[in-house]
């Protein structure tokens, strides 16, 4: 019997009762693969570990979403859209859940949980309700993301629950996900700490990043570096980067910085501002933000305790 060194093999020619060791005795679906894997934990810390190699073709996964609990990377063979290259994980027509999240029992950081190579679909006509391409818990240390598509979302594409602590995202691009591409909820005591996204596209997504509430945590510090947004489709694409604080003990620090957004003619009319913040003590680097259809680069309805009487002040022209 091989010795079980933690990670496991996928393709379309592979079978699950296979152990999945290696290319040449591979799996055939992603959730039978995370299922053999070590466990280690229990209770709130009970997870699987180890690495999931996902060959190239499109992989169909059904009714459970594959774990994103801790110490667990996904690694496919690229993004590109030429059939039969790349690798894109799928989710099942009526599965009606999240692609990827953290099992019920789960309360812990999502520490070192790593996505690479990879286009992953929430199939949302066929899903249509309030599911993420991927949740991850309290973004806990090493968590990233390197050259992944996130598309056809019911409702985020990147849904970072109860905060995050240093979040990395690198060349990710968001295509048709319902409500946003990228979505922060900082529940009351959240960890927000060095969340940074480099050369991320988004097309046609809601409000393509939301920040909710305020984190109450230390060194609140989110930097958004290289961003191209587009929209086409009515009623999508209001804002690029929606940012709704309810204030704490810390502001959250941005940087946000050589962004290109277009919006078509559609709902140019709707299109209020490429950044747009509600957060009493939020504070902000904007450099290099342009915006073809959209008035305004930067709108804030209450900054450094001052109210805007129409709750559109103009701060900064697009260029």
């Amino acid at each position: 019997m091989s010795k079980d060194h933690g990670s496991r093999y996928v393709t379309l020619d592979g079978n699950d009762a296979k152990d999945g060791f290696s290319w040449d005795n591979p799996l055939r679906t992603v959730a039978a693969a995370v299922a053999s894997l070590p466990t280690g934990g229990r209770g709130r810390q009970a997870r699987h570990y180890g690495q999931v190699e996902i060959g190239e073709g499109l992989f169909v996964e059904s009714d459970t979403p594959l774990e994103t609990n801790q110490n667990i990377t996904y690694v496919g063979r690229g993004t590109s859209t030429t059939p039969g290259e790349g690798t894109t994980v799928m989710l099942a027509d009526g599965a009606n859940t999240h692609l990827f999240a953290p099992t019920d029992a789960f309360d812990d950081y999502a520490h070192n949980v790593t996505f690479r190579d990879l286009n992953l679909d929430g199939n949302k006509v066929n899903n249509p309700g309030p599911y993420d391409v991927v949740q991850l818990l309290k973004g806990g240390f090493g968590t990233a993301m390197y050259n992944v598509s996130l598309r056809e979302a019911g409702r985020y594409g990147l849904n970072l629950i109860d905060g995050a602590v240093n979040f990395s995202g690198y060349n990710l691009t968001g295509l048709r996900c319902e409500e946003a591409f990228f979505h922060l909820n900082l529940a009351p005591r959240a960890n927000l700490t060095n969340v940074a996204l480099y050369g991320t596209q988004v097309d046609n997504c809601g409000t393509p990043f939301l920040f909710r509430n305020e984190a109450k945590g230390d060194a609140n510090a989110v930097l958004i570096s290289g961003l191209e947004t587009e929209a086409s489709l009515r009623g999508q694409h209001h804002t690029v980067i929606e940012i709704d604080g309810e204030g704490s003990n810390n502001p959250i620090w941005f940087t946000i910085e050589n962004v290109t957004a277009w919006i078509s003619g559609t709902h140019q009319s709707k299109a209020v501002s490429v950044v747009h913040e509600t957060g009493p003590r939020n504070r902000y680097a904007l450099i290099n933000v342009h915006g073809s259809g959209y008035p305004r680069a930067f709108q804030s309805e209450n900054v450094n305790g001052y109210t805007s009487p129409t709750n559109h002040e103009l701060l900064t022209k697009v260029t």
